[in-house]
Formats: C-alpha cells, structure tokens, sequence
C-alpha cells in the first residue's frame, strides 16, 4: 500500500516538473535557438549519458565534461542545467525501480525527505555565487565525488543487509541531507549514496534502487527552482527530457551486460580530470543566452 502511494506521488511529482519545464520552455521559446550547442550533437549525447546513468553511472560526471568541452553552458548555470537536464529522465527511472525492485520503503522515505530539504537549501545557496565560484564549488564538488567512487571501487563495507536499524537511518538521513545540498552544487549523489549504504552493511543488490527512487525528491524540488530562477540552459533540458528516454530504455535492457569495474575506473578518472580542471582553469568567458 505504502509503495502504491510513493509510485503515485512521484508520478505526481513528475508531472508537476514536466508542466513547470514545459511551460518555461514554451514561455522562451525563442531564445532556445539562440542558445549555444547543435541539437543534433546534444541529442546524440544524450542517450548515451542515459544509458549509463541507469546503471549508476554519475551522469553529473558526464554531463559536466560534456557541457565544459562543447562550451554549451556559462558557469553560473552549470549546477541548474545538470539538475534540470536529469530530473524528467530521473523521475521515470526511480518509477520503474520502485515498481519493478524490491527495496525498503523506510530507507527510500527517509532518504527523500532529507535530501528534498538539503536541495532546497542548496539552490539557495547556489543562486547567491557569481559564476566563478560556482565553477569552483562544481570542481570540488566533483573531487569529493571521486573520492566515494574510489570508496565503492576498492570495495569498502556491504553487507547483507534489507533493512537498516534506527540508528543508521538517523546517519542515512544526515548525510542525505548535505548530499541534497551537494547535488544542488554539481555533486552527482549516486557515487556517494552507493559508498554510505553499503559501509551501513546493506546488501548491494539494494542500494542502485533506493538511490534512483531518493534522489528524485532532490531532483524535483532542486530543479522546480532552478526552472523558476531560469538558472539553466533549456536546449540541453529540452533533448535530455526528450530524447535522452532512448538512453534510459537500452539501459534498462543491457543493465546487467557491462563490466561494472571497467566503468567505475573510467568514471573515477573522467571525474578527477573534471574536478581538478575546474579549480584551475580561469573562469571562462559567459557563453550563450542569459537569462
């Protein structure tokens, strides 16, 4: 009963986030050609940062260097296009995991609600940087991600645990908490998320399910706001929401045929190289639209 209800509040949630999107979009319509990036190069991106996202590969990761080499979004909104250009594809993601997978509906609930609140606070916090400190915030952001790769890699704590006692959800949700707020900063949450639960002793079978089905409240109360401040680049949000399903739908097929190690060492190095040239590069020249 309980999982029929959360099913039905995301979906609910997913359709306010489209409706918000959607009417942004058509509300500045115009300046969606204006701004910077070939539609068809996005939108053969897209699917592929997809593809790899279901299987918890950090999209953040991705989608920064992506949008940092092809100069398709300014600084000051990086951290709003990465969370706006996931929220659509996400929101269907964590519904399909929620039906299909067995999980614990505490642990999900208690992930939400604390990260929803982080989110908040991390929006705010963005939206009073100029660009370059968002840039470096994003930097850091992306090291201390690399640092919660490296955790999973090396294969510290799991368990075999379904459930977790009281005391550890208190821990789960303190660290949803600033991991609401570091997602809203241009920290993917999926590499951190997987290395607390499994050094809490849950069993690795449940873990890619519950971050999938959590990180979608930070998601939509993040991305609402980003939307209304317009702090994001709306052709990219347009193809991810978009075309970015046929990524999701292969992903779904072929989640067990890839090798989880080779991946994890790529991502680890995509993310380091990221971080690292973010905090040391000058602050780049504002490209595109403003909004």
């Amino acid at each position: 009963m309980i999982r029929t209800l959360l099913v039905a509040f995301i979906i609910l949630l997913l359709v306010l986030l489209s409706a918000a999107l959607a009417a942004d979009l058509w509300k500045n319509r115009r300046r969606i050609g204006e701004e910077p990036g070939s539609p068809w190069l996005i939108g053969a991106a897209a699917p592929v940062i997809m593809f790899l996202a279901t299987m918890g590969v950090p999209d953040f990761v991705m989608d920064t260097l992506f949008f940092e080499k092809c100069r398709l979004v300014d600084d000051k909104r990086l951290p709003g296009s990465l969370v706006v250009s996931a929220s659509v594809p996400l929101g269907v993601v964590s519904v399909v995991y929620l039906i299909t997978a067995k999980l614990d509906i505490k642990i999900v609930l208690i992930c939400m609600i604390c990260q929803a609140i982080g989110a908040t606070i991390g929006v705010k916090l963005v939206s009073r940087l100029d660009g370059a400190r968002v840039k470096k915030t994003v930097g850091a952001a992306m090291l201390l991600s690399a640092l919660f790769i490296l955790i999973r890699i090396i294969g510290v704590g799991g368990g075999n645990l379904t459930t977790l006692p009281a005391y550890k959800l208190v821990i789960m949700g303190f660290c949803a908490f600033f991991l609401g707020i570091g997602n809203m900063m241009g920290m993917g949450a999926k590499a951190p998320y997987m290395s607390i639960l499994l050094m809490l002793g849950l069993s690795a079978d449940c873990v890619l399910p519950i971050i999938m089905t959590a990180c979608m409240m930070s998601s939509f109360f993040g991305g609402v706001q980003y939307i209304r401040r317009g702090l994001y680049q709306r052709k990219v949000a347009l193809l991810y929401s978009t075309v970015g399903f046929i990524g999701i739908a292969a992903g779904f097929i072929f989640v067990t045929n890839l090798p989880q190690l080779a991946l994890q060492l790529i991502m680890l190095a995509i993310t380091i190289y990221v971080g690292i040239s973010m905090l040391v590069n000058k602050k780049r020249q504002k490209k595109g639209v403003t909004s």
